[in-house]
């Protein structure tokens, strides 16, 4: 942990680059130690090198960077944080926040409007019917705009722990705005039991409150934990009542899944699980709990398969991870994507495989040079965040791809790109507006 403060003195917290991979091997070594799975096949040793050369270049810079004579310091401080006296930028943060209420409100007519959503539907029938209806403009519009809810967050935390006590009120308005902006998440996952939108957003809001160095009580951290965690189980238990509404069961997705084709549930775990003495309810739980480990544990046998079987010839060169560039390149320049061609390019597809994966499909073995590169900007992104406080928003990005990078890869999958693009926009936008300054002071300069 270091800590960063702003012009004022304000400290702030700001988590290293190599506590995101500490943490990252933590949470999966658990899952992987304590899963009911083991992998159902073999794979050359050579494979399994690869993997290791992708997990040493993604940690490398951090490593370094940790032993350097910069990283070795305990306390940062930088000359220019937050500048709380600038009313531009205070102004910039407002106008962002509405940007964000607007995608809100725009993301809620999609679904109910446009894709007309009723509350009292099955969630199957909503999913089926969102798989069907193409998302409306006011839906596309919306992507682009709710995840700023994010960065405004960020820096309107700062903001409130930065600010004096008279203005404290405001950005204390702004925190709870930024929050309602970003309730598009759950939504998701009450309508469509979707996982991914809540995985990510309680990643990026507590990385925002540690970075704010407000001091909840701990009762409020237990609550907030209480409630990421129930929407996360009741989301596993509408995939489970999606499954038995298409005449499946948990149990059978459990052991002949697709996300598990790769795994091989272990004999004593089923036979626990199958036990006839155990209640309903429990067993209900029991498998509940194998899909979340399966979730888990199955990304890195399908990055495994994936580099033995992959058709080397369709390599799409950034077009599968970076597909949303490529999709919007493709409406202004000669560049050919097709969305449905280019998903179905892995030999097992809509499946997670790492971080590593989506971008082997798009570089083959030189992707291990593409992971340095997200690796060494992790860590450039964070000297600069100690320095600029509109850049933590980005850097707190990069650390959750990180973080998640044994699951998933966090560029294209959770709407992690719709953040990326969010927390560079404001960036860029809230520095334009830090640096411009009243009239007034532009006269005295002069004069």
């Amino acid at each position: 942990m270091s800590k960063v403060a702003t012009h004022d003195g304000s400290s702030l917290q700001l988590p290293t680059p190599l506590s995101a991979c500490l943490i990252s091997a933590a949470i999966f070594g658990f899952f992987h130690l304590t899963s009911p799975f083991a992998f159902a096949l073999e794979y050359d040793y050579q494979t399994w090198f690869f993997l290791f050369l992708n997990i040493v270049a993604i940690a490398l810079p951090a490593i370094l960077y940790r032993f350097s004579r910069h990283g070795g310091k305990k306390r940062f401080r930088i000359e220019s944080g937050i500048p709380v006296d600038s009313r531009f930028l205070q102004l910039g943060v407002w106008v962002l926040i509405g940007l964000a209420l607007l995608g809100t409100i725009l993301k809620c007519y999609d679904l109910f409007v446009a894709r007309g959503f009723s509350v009292t539907s099955n969630v199957n029938e909503l999913y089926e019917q969102n798989a069907e209806i193409s998302a409306s403009m006011a839906g596309l519009v919306a992507s682009l705009l709710y995840p700023l809810a994010f960065p405004t967050l960020i820096i309107s935390l700062a903001l409130h722990n930065s600010a004096r006590q008279h203005a404290k009120r405001m950005w204390k308005i702004a925190v709870v705005l930024s929050i309602f902006a970003c309730l598009v998440a759950p939504l998701n996952t009450i309508l469509l039991g979707k996982r991914g939108a809540v995985f990510s957003v309680t990643i990026l809001a507590a990385l925002a409150f540690y970075y704010s160095g407000i001091r909840l009580r701990k009762r409020t951290i237990l609550v907030g934990s209480m409630v990421a965690f129930a929407l996360f189980v009741f989301s596993t238990r509408m995939f489970s009542h999606r499954l038995e509404l298409k005449g499946a069961s948990t149990e059978a997705a459990v052991e002949a899944g697709r996300f598990t084709d790769l795994l091989e549930l272990s004999p004593n775990y089923r036979s626990v699980a199958r036990h006839s003495a155990m209640p309903d309810s429990f067993r209900s739980a029991f498998y509940d709990w194998s899909v979340i480990h399966a979730y888990v544990v199955h990304a890195v046998p399908e990055y495994l398969f994936a580099i033995e079987n992959f058709n080397r010839a369709e390599y799409q060169h950034g077009k599968f991870t970076f597909s949303l560039v490529a999709k919007f390149s493709s409406y202004f320049s000669d560049i050919h994507y097709d969305a449905k061609a280019t998903a179905e390019v892995p030999p097992r597809t809509y499946i997670y495989s790492t971080l590593f994966g989506p971008l082997f499909f798009d570089f083959g073995f030189a992707s291990i040079f593409v992971t340095l590169l997200i690796g060494a900007s992790f860590v450039f992104t964070y000297n600069l965040a100690k320095r600029d406080a509109v850049l933590v928003p980005l850097y707190l990005y990069l650390y959750t791809v990180v973080l998640v990078s044994p699951i998933i890869c966090f560029l294209n999958m959770f709407y992690g790109f719709y953040y990326l693009t969010a927390s560079i926009s404001a960036a860029v936008f809230l520095k334009f507006c830090s640096r411009v300054r009243p009239r007034q002071q532009l006269r005295h300069q002069l004069t």
